[in-house]
């Protein structure tokens, strides 16, 4: 299997805020958009083209 790269990561969090910093600042990631407390990039470098996070309800 040859991948070329992952289209999406879209992990579901119970805490949203500590999500939030653990990819912010443990990471340092930066969000380009949000939609309530969806944060989403589109800037993350290969093979991953694509990361959300998705709180639990």
């Amino acid at each position: 299997m040859d991948v070329q790269f992952v289209a999406s990561v879209a992990p579901i969090v119970r805490d949203a805020d500590a999500a939030r910093r653990f990819y912010q600042d443990g990471l340092g990631l930066s969000f380009e958009g949000e939609a309530g407390d969806y944060v989403f990039t589109h800037k993350l470098q290969h093979p991953i083209r694509n990361s959300l996070a998705i709180p639990m309800t």
